[in-house]
């Protein structure tokens, strides 16, 4: 049988087309090696994170075990605000390549003046990280190591700041459990300041039982309204790292103890209103002797609340 002459030449080329793909392999592309971008960033290996942006910085140190921010009086950080962006930085590939052509860098906010830089440090003041951070309004975050050209996707980053408050650690002035709570109370330094003076007692054989300090029952749904705005106290900034004639702290207009199931002591320290009764109030809290200040309305209706536990 006769073939074709278009059908050699067809026959041909699939022959040399093979031949390259089984002799010429040699000759392809070679494939881009993924790598994590800080092999030895880990929670373990990290000292100190510094985020500089829209000309703020925060600092946060590991001391004693523990994430402190030494700008704001060492004040304890949010620990796991800390480990959520040190392993998710420890994470981050070079799979997702968006661009390496750095006339880019502004289309995905990577310029050195408007992007997140983050640096990390490890016990030694050696650097396990340092790369820029932009956010695009979908949520998407976009990551370039600094003085490097290449852009990558970097998913979703923990939401940060450059406000140093944002990282304190989020804790009430009251640190003990207010539902296990067996003994509160309120003293006022001055009667005329209008606290009252508060004692009241769980009774052991009966959770949803109280008494007063003298030995009379009081209704179970005022204490819990007590309890209520107790842990309602949270800090609205840190302002010292310790108390100083302008807090009203020396003598405090009150002082709130209260005693845990399993004994533990809760103090805090609440200082006069200044600048009208809704002004915001400064106070010490239980996790040490900071000066941090509270809501000014919060603190009123605490007052009015234990107005109500007394005749």
């Amino acid at each position: 049988m006769r073939i074709a002459r278009r059908n050699v030449v067809l026959a041909g080329a699939l022959v040399t087309l093979t031949g390259l793909l089984v002799f010429g392999g040699r000759e392809a592309a070679p494939t881009r090696a993924i790598t994590r971008l800080f092999p030895t960033l880990t929670t373990a290996s990290a000292a100190r994170l510094e985020l500089a942006a829209d000309g703020r910085s925060v600092r946060v140190e590991r001391v004693n075990g523990e994430w402190v921010l030494p700008d704001l009086f060492g004040y304890p950080a949010e620990p796991l605000l800390v480990a959520r962006v040190i392993e998710r930085l420890g994470s981050l590939t070079s799979l997702d390549l968006l661009t390496e052509d750095p006339k880019r860098h502004a289309e995905y906010g990577l310029d050195e003046g408007a992007a997140q830089r983050f640096t990390v440090f490890d016990v030694s003041d050696g650097v396990l990280a340092d790369l820029l951070v932009a956010r695009a309004p979908t949520g998407a975050a976009y990551v370039r190591l600094r003085g490097q050209d290449a852009v990558f996707g970097a998913g979703a980053l923990p939401t940060t700041s450059s406000d140093l408050q944002a990282w304190r650690l989020g804790s009430p002035l009251i640190t003990v459990d207010a539902t296990l709570a067996t003994r509160i109370e309120l003293a006022p330094a001055d009667a005329g300041a209008g606290w009252p003076s508060v004692t009241v007692v769980r009774d052991p054989d009966r959770y949803d039982r109280w008494f007063d300090g003298e030995g009379s029952e009081v209704p179970r749904e005022r204490v819990e309204r007590l309890l209520n705005e107790l842990v309602k106290l949270y800090p609205l900034a840190i302002l010292a790292a310790g108390p100083a004639p302008e807090h009203g702290l020396d003598p405090a207009a009150l002082t709130v103890r209260v005693v845990g199931a399993k004994g533990e002591v809760a103090l805090a320290r609440i200082g006069a209103a200044q600048g009208g009764r809704d002004a915001n109030v400064a106070a010490q809290g239980a996790l040490g002797p900071w000066v941090v200040q509270v809501r000014g309305t919060a603190v009123e209706r605490l007052r009015a609340v234990a107005r109500a536990l007394t005749p």
